[in-house]
């Protein structure tokens, strides 16, 4: 595989996750609340 391929892979997987956290931020706290 080629070095730029692994990291734009690695980028959008961090991107994924990164959002995905956000996303999960609101919803832990609203079930923090109940």
């Amino acid at each position: 595989m080629n070095f730029l391929v692994v990291v734009v892979i690695m980028c959008l997987a961090a991107g994924t996750a990164f959002l995905a956290i956000i996303a999960a931020l609101p919803v832990i706290n609203i079930l923090r609340e109940y």
